[in-house]
């Protein structure tokens, strides 16, 4: 039978534990009243037991020798006085002198009952059945030049003590056998109805699928860690949901990037295989745009395998002592160099040194610059570059005086393949993922970004960043 059967419901396992936790207390009850009584009995006669085996150990050494008539019926007063039914007389090696009466023995007392361990520990209750309780005293004699020892055996009927806790033994019994049955009638009820909110989320989670992940589990019955369960199911669900869209986003973007190069690439070898062989023109032109768009598909796969190792946790960086200044004042140089159309300006506080992976934070600024250029306007492009320190960060920032970014998009622009102006990234190249890029790198570093935008004015992307622990005072 299968851990999920009916025979191995968290309702009946549940239940089962109830039971047999009330059943355990039960059992405790019990005991308890039974030990209760019989220490109550034990302690009722000690007192009376202490008096008569007094009393006859003095008898004993005011008259030197026992006389048989004479002090039998010393032992029928003291046990009327004291409450005995029997009083029992034997020396050290337990051979009876003298008794009340001679209608019981105390062989099975001397023999602690035998082989059961309880009454070898409390030989006192060997009589229980029969109403009696045993109390024992051994007393040191001394008459004249004499001295001996005594050994002094009491019975005293507790029948009274046996009625009161039969009727309580009946009374306790009746009354855990009825709330044993309250408690199976409501308990079981009161479990289903408490575990009725794991069903109900065991049936919602079957019906989530991959075309039907926005359902919830529906929390309103739910109380306690259960409501608080549901509420982690949902948020686990949000979660998963949001991850899903976004793989299937950037699933269909990369189909989406990858179509356009192939495309191009099997028109051309098409182009080339009907007559592009025989036309110079026609064959340097095909080869030119087989390699522009092949080299396009290995830009677009290597930046794949970094987002990929960055998601497998396989990206590794190799942080080192770099000169930011340096690093920041080469990106302007070579910046300029490529772009002669472009006006920037820069401002750099040197030296400024730290322990970072240079050529991936090269690469990361690198992408906030060539965002600028590309959203800058025609004819007037403006970007400022600075690097400023700070006692306890330096901040690397750019900006720019394009199109900017509305606040819908500023929520995104990070998210792979979104572009926030579709028809200026097709002109200007690009797949979208540069920020994405940007962003890993930043973030692995230590590193924040803040993002100042206004359409029609322009942006400011600004990395902010912690010193290494050695350079943290450097000036």
């Amino acid at each position: 039978m299968s851990s999920s059967g009916h025979g191995y419901s968290l309702k009946r396992r549940i239940s089962s534990t109830y039971i047999g936790v009330y059943v355990g207390i039960s059992v405790l009850m019990v005991l308890s009243i039974i030990i209760g009584c019989a220490f109550y009995a034990d302690d009722k006669y000690e007192e009376p037991s202490v008096y008569i085996s007094d009393s006859v150990a003095e008898k004993l050494s005011e008259s030197g020798t026992i006389v048989v008539d004479e002090f039998r019926s010393f032992l029928h007063e003291s046990s009327l006085y004291g409450g005995a039914r029997e009083i029992f007389l034997y020396n050290t090696n337990n051979e009876l002198l003298i008794a009340t009466t001679y209608t019981r023995d105390n062989d099975d007392y001397f023999a602690a009952s035998g082989n059961n361990l309880l009454l070898k520990l409390f030989p006192q209750f060997v009589y229980i059945t029969d109403g009696i309780l045993v109390k024992e005293s051994v007393k040191n004699v001394e008459s004249e030049s004499l001295s001996y020892d005594v050994r002094i055996i009491m019975h005293f009927s507790i029948d009274d003590e046996l009625s009161i806790f039969t009727y309580l033994i009946n009374m306790s019994l009746a009354l855990l056998v009825v709330g044993l049955v309250l408690f199976v009638l409501f308990g079981v009820s009161k479990t289903h109805h408490m575990l009725a909110p794991i069903n109900e989320m065991t049936e919602t989670v079957k019906m989530i699928n991959a075309e039907n992940m926005n359902q919830r589990i529906e929390n309103t019955d739910a109380k306690f860690e259960l409501s608080e369960l549901a509420g982690t199911i949902n948020s686990m669900m949000d979660r998963l949901q949001s991850s899903y869209d976004r793989q299937k986003r950037f699933v269909s973007d990369v189909s989406h990037e990858l179509r356009t190069p192939i495309s191009v690439i099997s028109g051309y070898a098409n182009m080339l295989k009907r007559w592009g062989k025989d036309d110079p023109d026609i064959l340097k032109e095909g080869i030119d745009n087989i390699i522009e768009e092949a080299e396009t598909m290995n830009e677009l796969v290597q930046t794949l395998l970094f987002l990929a190792r960055h998601d497998n946790e396989t990206l590794k960086f190799e942080p080192a002592d770099t000169d930011v200044s340096d690093l920041v004042a080469e990106i302007v140089k070579d910046t300029a160099m490529a772009n002669p159309d472009v006006n920037i300006v820069s401002q750099i506080d040197a030296p400024l040194v730290s322990c970072l992976d240079g050529a991936r934070f090269k690469q990361a600024v690198r992408v906030f610059v060539d965002n600028a250029i590309k959203y800058s306007r025609d004819g007037d492009k403006q970007i400022h570059v600075s690097l400023t320190k700070f006692p306890e960060h330096y901040e690397v920032s750019v900006s720019d005086n394009g199109i900017g970014i509305s606040e819908e998009d500023l929520q995104k622009i990070f998210d792979r393949f979104y572009r926030a102006d579709e028809s200026r990234t097709k002109n200007s190249g690009g797949f979208g993922l540069g920020l994405s890029i940007a962003k890993v790198i930043v973030l692995a570093h230590g590193g924040k970004i803040k993002v100042r935008s206004k359409p029609g004015v322009g942006s400011e992307f600004t990395v902010i960043m912690p010193y290494a622990e050695a350079y943290a005072s450097a000036e």
